[in-house]
């Protein structure tokens, strides 16, 4: 296995320090016997009772060395940085080591007796370059190097922790540990109880993120993403932990989660609440993370009557637009259309759009979600979830530059292809969610294989590869 590096935000770009530590750590990784390891950069975030946020640079979760979370600087001789202290930064540290090992107690799977975990937590502050004697800091080690990191792994060198518990630990520090959960089967005799045995089995891995949905949902990018996958993937918990993960890093950005399926807005509602109160202790501010359906009516916020109502124009209802629309085609669409033709009357007023059910929605609608995203055009931050083989007679997935459109000089307003230069290592900006969560692989397949056959009798150009790629079946 290699070590699994999750670059959380793009702040690693201003970042030389902590730039070089995970580059030489990646590198070295087995050196520093740290291949089974996973090191989260700027995540995670936790609030204390004074609402006050602590989060370390890195964190490095490893079955021989425990938990390691560390802060890295790049100090001047008298041991100051950008205006405070390595005592404060320490002081910081161990209240977030604090926070997290209150967390991962809770699990018995990682306790021993009352108030011990099986392994331990470890702050380190990372001084790059430092030149002088070895600080002593209240709680943390203190290293200047990558040999003297080194050694103190070498230090904390302990009994390998076991799958089940390293999949407890990142289930604890990704947030997963905030979804709902049936009741833990009581199998009394796994050797006979063979069945309820991989029925367990099953439901704990499915209750921890999958190495693609921990990607999608942690890692920030620059620019669009799309995530697609089979019904059943865990697209609008990947948005959910998003929309969450964003509003904790950027409080003060506005956020748009739309949808199509009326009944979805209170199961987003809910995640996003779960998944942001565990790692602070209180609700999300909601006039910043706005849950909206995609039309929206009267009585219904929606992101085509705000949009309309900003713009100071009155929302069409469904009876005028399916009045008003050319014949067989969808109300809805032309409504979009029809305001996105009075740019710039739009206002740009998303820090960051996430669209569920994209394959739902209208090219139209896309091209107005673009138009509400801040930022230049390949820095707009728009993220959308599409199912692939929704239908299984129509198995072709609209591209980015059918769904947004193009400028003025025909340049399409989205292309992946194009904003990939702008991604983060390791990042990806077009993420396929290979395993389905819902229905059995042979279920899949022959669903699969009769949409195949139906698309080809009526489509002989048809190719099998349309409707499998990246699906998984």
């Amino acid at each position: 296995m290699a070590l699994d590096v999750l670059v959380t935000t793009d702040r690693i770009a201003r970042d030389p320090v902590g730039r070089d530590f995970v580059q030489q750590v990646q590198r070295d990784a087995g050196r520093l016997n740290l291949n089974d390891a996973a090191l989260y950069y700027d995540f995670p975030t936790y609030s204390d009772y004074e609402t006050v946020a602590h989060k370390p640079d890195a964190l490095i979760v490893s079955s021989r060395h425990g938990v390691l979370a560390i802060r890295l600087v790049d100090a001047t001789e008298d041991g100051h940085i950008s205006g405070t202290t390595l005592e404060a930064l320490d002081e910081s540290l161990a209240q977030f080591c604090s926070i997290l090992i209150g967390r991962l107690l809770k699990s018995r799977t990682l306790r021993k007796g009352l108030s011990a975990l099986v392994f331990p937590v470890t702050p380190v502050v990372f001084v790059a370059g430092w030149r002088r004697a070895a600080l002593e800091l209240d709680a943390s080690s203190f290293v200047s190097s990558v040999e003297g990191f080194h050694t103190l792994l070498s230090q904390l060198s302990t009994n390998s922790l076991g799958a089940d518990a390293m999949s407890e630990i990142r289930s604890v520090v990704e947030g997963a540990k905030a979804l709902a959960r049936a009741q833990k089967r009581v199998i009394d005799d796994p050797q006979k109880q063979h069945l309820a045995a991989a029925l367990s089995s099953l439901e704990a891995e499915i209750a921890n993120f999958d190495q693609k949905q921990r990607r999608a949902a942690l890692v920030t990018i620059i620019g669009p993403q799309r995530i697609r996958g089979l019904a059943g993937s865990g697209k609008t918990i990947i948005l959910a932990m998003k929309a969450a993960h964003l509003h904790l890093t950027r409080p003060d950005d506005n956020i748009l989660v739309a949808f199509w399926t009326r009944s979805l807005r209170a199961t987003i509602k809910v995640l996003i609440t779960r998944f942001f109160r565990h790692y602070r202790d209180e609700d999300p501010d909601w006039d910043r993370i706005h849950i909206r359906h995609g039309w929206g009516g009267s009585t219904v916020e929606g992101v085509y009557t705000d949009a309309c109502r900003r713009a100071g124009k009155v929302p069409l209802t469904f009876r005028t637009a399916r009045q008003n629309a050319p014949v067989r085609s969808d109300p809805f669409d032309y409504s979009c259309q029809e305001l996105v033709a009075a740019r710039p009357g739009i206002e740009a007023y998303y820090d960051h759009v996430l669209i569920d059910e994209g394959q739902d929605l209208p090219g139209s609608f896309y091209q107005l979600c673009f138009a509400l995203a801040k930022g230049d055009r390949d820095e707009k931050s728009i993220v959308w979830a599409y199912d692939e083989l929704q239908n299984i007679l129509n198995v072709r997935m609209r591209s980015p530059e059918q769904l947004f459109g193009e400028d003025a000089n025909g340049e399409p307003n989205v292309s992946l292809e194009r904003t990939a230069h702008l991604l983060p290592p390791g990042a990806t900006n077009d993420t396929v969610l290979s395993k389905c969560y819902r229905n059995q692989r042979d279920v899949l397949g022959r669903s699969a294989r009769h949409g195949i056959w139906r698309l080809q009798r009526n489509r002989p150009t048809a190719r099998k590869s349309r409707a499998l790629a990246g699906c998984g079946v």
